[in-house]
């Protein structure tokens, strides 16, 4: 596994994660950068994305410090029912919204 994979900083805790939960560095880096929804954390300076595979749902937290990205921890989950499904509209809009709320950063 890559500690700057993507440009990011990847922590010994996500690495554990991602071995015990099965989830591979590809995913969580495109979970990061392509989410379909990504929300604030428990943490002021940590944001929670979220991403779709198929069934499987993957969720990555990372924190931001001094212009740098964190992968701080993630996991999987298997997700069939609709209601949790993200309607293409709403990934539309968000996929807008964070590219203008990145180009203000």
């Amino acid at each position: 596994m890559n500690r700057t994979y993507g440009g990011y900083i990847w922590t010994d805790h996500v690495f554990d994660r991602m071995r015990q939960r099965g989830v591979s560095q590809r995913k969580v880096y495109e979970t990061i950068h392509h989410p379909d929804v990504s929300t604030e954390g428990s943490d002021p300076r940590s944001l929670k994305y979220q991403k779709f595979f198929g069934d499987e749902l993957v969720e990555a937290i990372v924190k931001r410090d001094e212009g740098k990205i964190i992968v701080v921890s993630c996991w999987a989950k298997e997700s069939r029912r609709f209601s949790e499904r993200v309607p293409l509209w709403e990934r539309g809009l968000r996929w807008i919204w964070n590219k203008l709320r990145s180009n203000k950063v």
